[in-house]
């Protein structure tokens, strides 16, 4: 079984498919970098099979894996979570719409949905990948973390009270004209952490 590490052959070779992960595995940690896709025979690997060991019993001729070094990693989650925010907000603001048309049913479930998006960046991209910033050396986090938390928070609170109060139109003014301007803010401030990374790798390289 061929290993091909960020297309290149290795000149690794496994039996099986749970040997050839282990063998790539620790020839990417040791190089410094880490793994964000696997794939045999061409076919990626979701996260559902690789947590219930699905792959395990597979058969496969190539296994492939593609690395990213820390602070790319970090400039690819910053990225991505500035466009889930973009996504974010175009279901809010569908929701808007559909209150203001009296779609009620309908805008709920475009509200779950951004809702659910801003919970996903929470998690991925506040809580793990931002405090990541300063573990590459000294504290570079861009200033304004604590401003952009507490925002987000007092929107998301007005929303959790319009919608307990029945209060569509405060919930239509919330989402229409409120959360616009904490998007914005919370994607300027993941711009500037992708600079801070990228003056980081500047400084690292010369």
């Amino acid at each position: 079984m061929q290993i091909l590490i960020d297309g290149n052959d290795s000149g690794l070779t496994a039996q099986t498919v749970p040997e050839a992960l282990e063998r790539g595995m620790n020839a990417v940690d040791s190089a410094g970098r880490i793994v964000v896709e696997i794939a045999l025979d061409g076919t990626p690997l979701d996260a559902e099979q690789l947590e219930n060991g699905a792959y395990e019993t597979i058969s496969a001729k190539t296994v492939a894996m593609v690395s990213l070094a820390p602070n790319e990693l970090l400039l690819a989650t910053f990225e991505l979570g500035r466009n889930a925010i973009e996504a974010a907000q175009k279901h809010f603001h569908s929701a808007a719409e559909m209150i203001q048309s009296g779609q009620d049913a309908k805008a709920m479930n475009e509200l779950h949905e951004g809702i659910e998006l801003w919970c996903t960046i929470d998690q991925t991209v506040f809580q793990e990948a931002v405090p990541k910033i300063a573990e590459l050396g000294g504290d570079q986090t861009p200033d304004g973390l604590e401003r952009h938390v507490k925002e987000l928070k007092d929107a998301l609170e007005s929303i959790k009270t319009a919608i307990e109060s029945s209060d569509f139109a405060g919930l239509s003014d919330a989402l229409m004209y409120e959360f616009p301007e904490t998007s914005a803010g919370w994607s300027t401030f993941l711009g500037h952490c992708s600079q801070a990374v990228a003056s980081h790798s500047e400084l690292k390289a010369e």
